[in-house]
């Protein structure tokens, strides 16, 4: 085992500095699954609202999209895709032209699709959606993507092209793929898939594959501690990455990769990063797992050239693969965030492609006797090659850098890592952001352009900082309602869009 670095090394430059909070929700439950920002700075949020009533059908979830004025202080649009069945959105972008782009999941027959959709009716017992909105909060296109079981989308990315790569889960033996597919079949359970779509496009599918073993690729049958986010990237060569978390222990790997077995015979979660190139003879560019005996789960990745994937996600196993220079070398809690830095080449040997990797997390639960909880959710990257990572910290010694401590059950972190330096020098700047109860999701930060970062999730909180003058300052007084925040990362090397 590995030398553990557990530091409160002091900032090299100021620490995130909160701008404003707001609440958002009057359901039961709201929480925002993906956070995004146009061009103009304001701010979309999209997530799921849960309705309890005293008549069946008891209760209803439907996804949400809401903008919000780049100071917090209105809601400018929000549109319920609603349906007869349940329904949540999980990622969300904007392009230049304001237009907005979901994804999620929908398991209504007359979820609100368009006439040009890609698929125009429910395939099974759930299918993943996208649906794109005009500025002004108009459909313009919206389609199911699907077969006979259930599938989701948990992850979005947006080419050169024009066109939105997904990824997410299927259940289906009959999952719409592309002719010349990397794998053109499932392969037992429930598979990853990658696909490629181009609204009003001829065709609209342009590539469109399974990926997964026998056993299962996603956490479609577990659920736990909502761990839906598989990932997915294209790079500037238009390759695609995509990671997510395997039972299989005959997940397509290539050979050379840095570790090609499943770390526990399937019996828990290794994870796994897959590179293709869909226009490609041979697609399977680079594939490797990543894990120990324990679950191993990726939560988000980000890309700047075609070799190097910068991963985050979560670890409960004491022998994860950590580099020399991790920042922490040993797991500390019952389960630590993990920051992997990865070279995705087979023509180097495995040693070489794990550039960096780390835990990150702490060791006391908030409850007597129980150990930490920590799990990152969201990855950025600035130009100055710095990595800014959040999640959910549930640690009392949780590492920061402000002096901050847990106020609640789990409170978010925000956390800035130059990994090119020593590990007593990597913790740049780590900060806590919540109330006196608990925040259970982050995701974000995403950069606005105007040298702030943003986050959104969901709080039972309700105290949160920030709120003061915002759209909505005052939790709603149900279970759980939906934030939106913006940081100031400030300090050296920070500039704005890191594109």
């Amino acid at each position: 085992m590995l030398l553990a670095f557990v530091l409160t090394a002091p900032a090299t430059a100021a620490g995130p500095e909160l701008q404003w909070a707001t609440y958002y929700g009057t359901h039961f439950q709201d929480a925002a699954e993906a956070v995004a920002v146009a061009p103009d700075g304001s701010i979309v949020a999209v997530g799921f609202a849960l309705s309890l009533y005293d008549v069946p059908p008891w209760f209803a979830v439907d996804a949400f999209i809401a903008q919000f004025s780049s100071d917090g202080t209105m809601l400018l649009n929000e549109m319920i895709l609603e349906g007869s069945g349940i329904q949540g959105a999980f990622g969300v972008s904007v392009d230049d032209a304001g237009i907005i782009t979901v994804v999620g999941q929908t398991e209504s027959a007359d979820f609100p699709v368009t006439a040009d959709a890609l698929q125009g009716t429910l395939g099974g017992s759930a299918d993943g959606f996208l649906v794109q909105l005009s500025p002004d909060f108009e459909i313009i296109y919206a389609t199911y993507l699907g077969g006979s079981g259930e599938e989701s989308i948990a992850d979005m990315a947006v080419d050169k092209k024009g066109g939105f790569v997904v990824c997410g889960y299927t259940a289906s033996e009959d999952f719409p793929v592309t002719d010349g597919a990397f794998q053109d079949s499932s392969g037992g359970g429930f598979d990853a898939f990658v696909s490629r779509i181009v609204p009003g496009g001829e065709p609209q599918l342009t590539y469109s594959t399974y990926l997964g073993g026998s056993g299962d690729d996603c956490d479609g049958a577990v659920q736990d501690e909502r761990l839906l986010r598989q990932a997915v990237a294209v790079t500037p060569g238009g390759n695609i990455v995509v990671a997510g978390m395997t039972w299989s222990e005959d997940f397509p790997v290539t050979e050379g990769a840095l570790q090609t077995e499943h770390s526990d015979s399937g019996q828990d979660a290794d994870i796994y990063v897959t590179v293709l190139n869909p226009t490609g003879e041979d697609q399977l560019v680079y594939s490797t797992l990543l894990g120990g005996p324990g679950r191993d789960v990726a939560e988000d990745l980000v890309v700047r050239d075609d070799e190097k994937v910068n991963l985050l996600g979560l670890s409960r196993s004491a022998d994860f693969p950590v580099t020399a220079n991790a920042y922490q070398g040993e797991l500390l809690g019952w389960q630590d965030a993990i920051v992997v830095q990865l070279k995705a080449l087979t023509d180097i040997p495995p040693e070489e492609q794990l550039m960096y990797s780390t835990y990150f997390g702490g060791s006391l639960g908030g409850d007597a006797g129980k150990e930490g909880r920590d799990a990152g959710n969201a990855i950025y990257m600035l130009r100055t090659g710095d990595i800014v990572i959040s999640g959910v910290a549930g640690s009392t010694d949780f590492p920061t850098t402000d002096g901050s401590t847990l106020q609640g059950g789990n409170d978010i972190f925000i956390t800035r890592l130059d990994t090119s330096k020593k590990p007593e020098k990597q913790l740049v700047s780590s900060i806590l952001f919540g109330g006196s109860s608990a925040e259970t999701i982050s995701v974000g930060p995403v950069d606005d352009g105007f040298t702030t970062v943003c986050i959104a999730g969901a709080t039972r909180s309700p105290d949160l900082p920030g709120v003061e003058g915002s759209y909505d300052d005052t939790f709603s007084g149900t279970n759980l309602d939906a934030f939106v925040a913006k940081y100031n990362l400030g300090g050296i090397g920070y500039s704005g869009k890191s594109d």
